[in-house]
């Protein structure tokens, strides 16, 4: 039986964004759908951002990047509670590292060919 691996930034989300912070800027993000049951609500989100500041490992590009997930969010008295992220993290390794993507690869929108196909 295996042991989890805690990461600091689980237990302190401020860890978490300014790390992202210190990684990328122009951060947009677009909330695509937003759902609310009692105290939770769940968001599917899309983000562009640059990759200006050394990120999981590797010196900044100064790329432009796009991912999405979905994250999911427990309120109480008006602040964040609790949350929960899913997001594309493997597609931003490989856009900044410009590892092929598999053909099947639903993050980014591809560009339309001549004629309307993909």
């Amino acid at each position: 039986m295996s042991t989890p691996v805690q990461l600091p930034w689980f237990d302190h989300p401020k860890l978490f964004f300014n790390r992202l912070q210190s990684a990328f800027s122009d951060i947009r993000v677009t909330t695509h759908e937003a759902i609310s049951d009692g105290d939770f609500v769940c968001l599917r989100w899309s983000a562009t951002m640059r990759h200006t500041g050394d990120a999981l490992g590797m010196p900044a590009t100064h790329k432009q990047l796009h991912t999405s997930g979905i994250s999911i969010v427990r309120v109480k008295e008006g602040r964040f509670a609790e949350a929960w992220q899913n997001w594309d993290m493997l597609g931003v390794t490989q856009q900044i590292t410009n590892t092929a993507q598999a053909k099947l690869y639903m993050g980014q929108p591809k560009k339309a060919a001549v004629g309307g196909k993909l």
